[in-house]
């Protein structure tokens, strides 16, 4: 995938609670992600445990993985992570991991924009709470690739990247 099939063709929310403004919810550094072509375009949020995270955008419940309530920064956690995938229009998906135990949506769920779908955790390979998002396509191999997601909030439209460092 390259240039604009690396951007997304929807348009999301924010996956957080808004009430303290669109600064508060900006990208951490995320080295990893710059390690794995298929996550260049993932976002951390750093958050505190407990925070309701909101679909970004109406979708169908594709995924769940649920029942973890541990994580640790060691790739031995990598598989442990909770997570929801939600399948939206022009074969595009929203990821949402590092959840809390317990999701209160499950696969085949219809979600609308704004719901509430998780609580953020510190579920699998992580070293501080934070809602890892993407946005992405699946390629011809079956392999979900994220790119660069475009939001609005306000009437105001952007795009968010977590930095290198």
């Amino acid at each position: 995938m390259s240039g604009r099939k690396r951007e997304s063709i929807n348009t999301y929310s924010i996956p957080l609670q808004m009430r303290m403004g669109i600064a508060r919810y900006l990208p951490e550094p995320a080295p990893f992600h710059y390690t794995r072509n298929d996550l260049l375009f993932a976002i951390d949020f750093k958050i505190p445990v407990g925070t309701p995270v909101l679909s970004a955008l109406g979708g169908i419940v594709e995924k769940v993985r649920d029942g973890f309530d541990e994580g640790k920064y060691d790739k031995k956690y990598l598989s442990k992570s909770n997570f929801i995938i939600l399948k939206h229009d022009n074969d595009e998906y929203t990821k949402y991991v590092h959840l809390h135990k317990g999701i209160p949506v499950k696969q085949g769920d219809l979600v609308f924009q704004g719901q509430l779908i998780g609580f953020s955790g510190l579920s699998g390979y992580a070293d501080y709470p934070h809602l890892h998002f993407e946005v992405g396509r699946y390629n011809q191999q079956g392999y979900l690739f994220s790119v660069l997601a475009r939001f609005e909030e306000d009437g105001r439209r952007f795009t968010l990247r977590s930095p290198k460092e």
